[in-house]
């Protein structure tokens, strides 16, 4: 009865717990992030159906690290590529099913990590909900210079302010580390899946 009961309770934790974890270091330092984890992986460009293209960059969760490649189910794959000096880009959304993707350690140029999709899809609503009271943050304020009455215009530039001010707030909050693989002052290495 125990073993049945073990075997039935790993199996349901095994169909639960999907993903691997990533470790990264850079001199001293070392970054562990979950499994699980939500990332923006932007990889050197390689050939896609046949076309050129600079990068690549796919937003998924990692399912595999093996060696010198990582797997990732990924949700939205985006292609850059610059054609005759005009900057091109393709976006590949996977509904439902999450594509496997597999790339080169080598070829990762940075990386962006989130605790899970829904926290990057809010930071997404924070930056753009910022930039909106930023805007209309200074329109109040400049409306303030056109009021006649001086306790108005006051009120107006003080409201004007503290709309910019959240907004700056709200803007700077929705912004997540990067982390840089070549090219920067800090590079930052795979170690390996945890």
């Amino acid at each position: 009865m125990k073993k049945s009961l073990l075997v039935i309770f790993c199996t349901l934790f095994g169909l639960h717990v999907f993903g691997q974890g990533l470790a990264i270091t850079s001199g001293e330092k070392v970054k562990n992030f979950k499994p699980g984890s939500w990332y923006n992986i932007l990889v050197e460009g390689k050939a896609v159906g046949g076309q050129p293209c600079d990068h690549l960059e796919y937003t998924g969760t990692i399912s595999r690290i093996s060696g010198d490649s990582i797997t990732l189910l990924t949700g939205k794959v985006t292609i850059r590529s610059v054609v005759e000096s005009t900057h091109v880009e393709q976006s590949m959304l996977f509904a439902g099913q999450r594509a496997r993707t597999t790339f080169a350690v080598e070829d990762m140029v940075g990386l962006q990590h989130y605790k899970s999709e829904k926290a990057q899809k809010t930071k997404k609503t924070f930056g753009v909900v910022g930039g909106l009271l930023m805007f209309t943050g200074a329109i109040t304020a400049l409306n303030g210079f056109f009021v006649k009455d001086a306790s108005n215009r006051e009120g107006m530039l003080i409201a004007g302010g503290i709309q910019i001010g959240a907004g700056l707030t709200l803007a700077l909050s929705s912004s997540s580390k990067k982390y840089y693989f070549r090219d920067k002052e800090e590079v930052w290495k795979v170690v390996a899946g945890k």
